[in-house]
């Protein structure tokens, strides 16, 4: 790959790790960017060609590529997802680095992202990138954080008859089911869509039993493939999404509206799936 010499982008990072931040500047042609002491020393480096930077660390001698910021037309950083894991995967052997307000700038210094990324190791010793923070065991409200992450980039928030199910009753998008049983849980008071709604985005008359219908499907089938293991609610999420898709509701309209509710179940502080629903205890 060749790299272009001139700078066409400023691009930085502002690590913050154990309370202390240091300003770190971006460079090119993998240069040595900074190091970052944790239990293990990291070198952060970056490479350009074109419109888009890569970054890669050092660790142990060894090079990893970990992802690619491209600007897009509005001057935003997409992480391309290479080398990127799942928050809450069962490969994750240990966390090397946790990287905060990783920022983009374009030439004329405006701020165009502001994340949180964490580096770590896998069972098998690769590096990977988690888009947010680690899940550690219990800690719900992060996983739901890194869901919803993953997940906005891809909606629609198409939020008419919206809102409550005590004011406008008609679906959850996260089934009430799955948490039935968590103190913190009320139905009453979770996010939902008027089944008016539901018929006006897939352009089909009472369009609120199919989805159902569809739901206990996907479960059953997960359930099916994945005997002895709980269910996630990343997994959950994924699920809830297609059974929208499946019978009609755009993808991105659908994903919004799950969105919302995961927003909903960290807001009233939810801290475990309790059941799979159709399908038992989780």
């Amino acid at each position: 790959m060749k790299f272009i010499t001139s700078l066409l982008f400023l691009f930085s990072f502002l690590l913050v790790f154990g309370g202390k931040p240091v300003a770190v500047a971006g460079g090119i042609k993998g240069e040595k960017v900074e190091n970052w002491k944790g239990s293990n020393s990291i070198n952060l480096l970056l490479e350009q060609t074109g419109n888009q930077n890569l970054v890669k660390i050092v660790n142990n001698g060894t090079t990893h590529n970990l992802a690619y910021l491209d600007p897009d037309m509005n001057g935003k950083a997409i992480y391309s997802n290479f080398n990127f894991i799942d928050a809450n995967s069962a490969e994750i052997s240990e966390v090397l680095q946790v990287v905060e307000q990783a920022n983009f700038r374009k030439a004329n210094n405006t701020v165009a992202y502001n994340k949180k990324f964490t580096i770590v190791k896998t069972n098998t010793g690769l590096i990977r990138v988690v888009d947010g923070g680690v899940s550690g065991a219990g800690d719900f409200a992060n996983q739901i954080d890194n869901t919803i992450t993953r997940l906005t980039g891809n909606a629609n928030f198409s939020l008419n008859g919206t809102g409550k199910y005590k004011t406008v009753a008609g679906h959850h998008p996260m089934a009430k089911k799955a948490f039935e049983g968590d103190l913190a849980y009320d139905y009453k008071e979770a996010f939902s869509v008027s089944t008016s709604e539901l018929d006006n985005a897939a352009g089909i008359a009472n369009i609120h039993p199919s989805i159902t219908g569809q739901q206990n499907s996907l479960y059953t089938a997960w359930r099916n493939a994945n005997p002895s293991k709980k269910l996630t609610i990343d997994e959950m999420a994924d699920i809830e999404i297609q059974a929208m898709v499946n019978v009609g509701i755009p993808q991105d309209i659908a994903t919004g509206w799950v969105v919302k509710s995961l927003e909903d179940l960290r807001l009233q502080g939810v801290t475990e799936i309790k059941n799979i629903p159709w399908n038992g205890t989780n």
